[in-house]
């Protein structure tokens, strides 16, 4: 978490708080980044925590059946 900011940092914490069983996350150059755990070549990027938390919510959702659990998450 080198050079982020405060902001950034407690950002990625509360992202990898609700997605780190399912996706590796990082920031790099101000490019926030995420890999599906199951599909380590998958790459998804964002320009900011806010749309990577929306790509996110995307990706999951069409990776998993909806189900109670996937209800939860796509709240968060």
């Amino acid at each position: 978490m080198t050079g982020l900011t405060q902001a950034e940092q407690i950002a990625l914490t509360r992202l990898g708080w609700h997605w780190s069983d399912d996706y590796a996350l990082s920031v790099i150059d101000g490019t926030w980044i995420a890999r599906p755990v199951g599909s380590p070549a998958d790459l998804i990027t964002a320009d900011s925590a806010a749309e990577l938390r929306e790509l996110l919510r995307e990706d999951y959702g069409r990776r998993r059946p909806v189900s109670g659990h996937a209800c939860d998450r796509m709240s968060t």
